[in-house]
């Protein structure tokens, strides 16, 4: 299978390469060649691979620049989802779509875990943007997956 990862040079896109290479043609992307921003950077990236699959590691990740940086952090985290999954669903590739727990408002105790089936009910910017485009990708992708996640270590942190 070949498989694209964009944000490929973050932490979480190195360690998504690690796992997946071993299996599969892998081929990272990541900015200032490629901006899940814009469409004519995005798609011929695309169209010359002919992925059969595309992760989404791409991500404004500082919750709290993204409260000051509110545009940009949207433009990423929602409209950045909404252009991945139109390119996904143009060329018939399976989305994964790395988002984040920050979709929940944190009011659960622990041990007690969220689940798919729990509503979303973001407290910040960040979490309203990863929202958005969860939602995007589910109005637009015919087929993908969603992933929420906490934190992420790499194995050089283990």
């Amino acid at each position: 299978m070949r498989v694209v990862i964009l944000g490929g040079r973050g932490q979480l896109g190195r360690e998504c390469e690690a796992v997946l290479a071993s299996a599969h043609e892998v081929i990272t992307a990541d900015l200032p060649e490629v901006d899940i921003t814009r469409p004519d950077s995005l798609v011929p990236l695309i169209e010359h691979v002919r992925p059969d699959a595309i992760v989404n590691c791409a991500a404004f990740t500082d919750v709290d620049r993204a409260e000051q940086e509110r545009p940009l952090a949207h433009a990423v985290n929602a409209d950045g989802a909404r252009i991945l999954a139109e390119v996904a669903r143009a060329r018939s590739a399976f989305l994964v779509h790395i988002s984040t727990d920050y979709v929940f408002d944190g009011a659960r105790s622990p041990p007690m875990a969220y689940t798919e089936a729990d509503p979303p009910a973001p407290i910040n910017w960040y979490g309203r943007t990863k929202l958005a485009g969860e939602q995007a990708i589910r109005e637009v992708a015919p087929r993908y997956a969603i992933l929420r996640t906490a934190w992420q270590i790499g194995r050089a942190h283990v």
